[in-house]
């Protein structure tokens, strides 16, 4: 609720972000921020700008105020236009929870207590809304190796305790790294 980081996403039951939001935006950002040294504009699901909403934004995004950063969020830079492109810094992450069914994979796979302890200095890297996502893919995962005939009922059963061990403690709200301790345990 800080009054300089300002969200901008579709209004409700809309399917692109409009022109009339971007100029708004365009005006608020000549207007010096309230407390902090920047005031910060976050666009979510910048690909759905309009083409108008776009082209009214450029020259705020060519020339933007020394005291105003503006951060685009897409799935597809595709969907904005390249002059608007040529005027920002693209950092392209990987897609959400990706590699949580792959390390997921690895932890079901692994034969060796080393190969335990490579898993889980990765498991304690993650953010708890990751470590939830994680605890779900090694589930899934587990139940799929299950079915394939790939894991035994004692050592899913084990697995299935140490999720649910580790789910009660999300909700305790202790450190990540404590949990990811309790995912490990599920795998010795």
């Amino acid at each position: 609720m800080h009054p300089d980081l300002v969200f901008i996403e579709r209004e409700p039951d809309a399917k692109e972000i409009k022109v009339g939001q971007m100029r708004a935006v365009r005006s608020r950002a000549f207007v010096l921020p309230n407390e902090a040294e920047r005031s910060v504009y976050v666009v979510r699901d910048a690909d759905t700008m309009r083409l108008e909403a776009q082209n009214a934004m450029l020259k705020v995004f060519e020339e933007p105020p020394a005291h105003a950063m503006f951060i685009l969020l897409c799935s597809s830079a595709e969907g904005l236009i390249a002059t608007v492109r040529s005027r920002c810094v693209e950092i392209s992450l990987p897609p959400k929870g990706r590699e949580m069914p792959e390390l997921a994979a690895r932890l079901l796979s692994s034969k060796t207590g080393y190969d335990i302890m490579k898993a889980a200095l990765e498991l304690e890297k993650l953010t708890r809304p990751e470590l939830v996502d994680m605890i779900s893919a090694i589930r899934e995962c587990a139940l799929r190796e299950y079915k394939a005939g790939r894991l035994g009922a004692e050592k899913l059963a084990q697995i299935s305790a140490g999720m649910d061990r580790a789910e009660k403690f999300m909700a305790h709200n202790v450190s990540a790294g404590y949990i990811s301790g309790v995912v490990m345990t599920a795998f010795i």
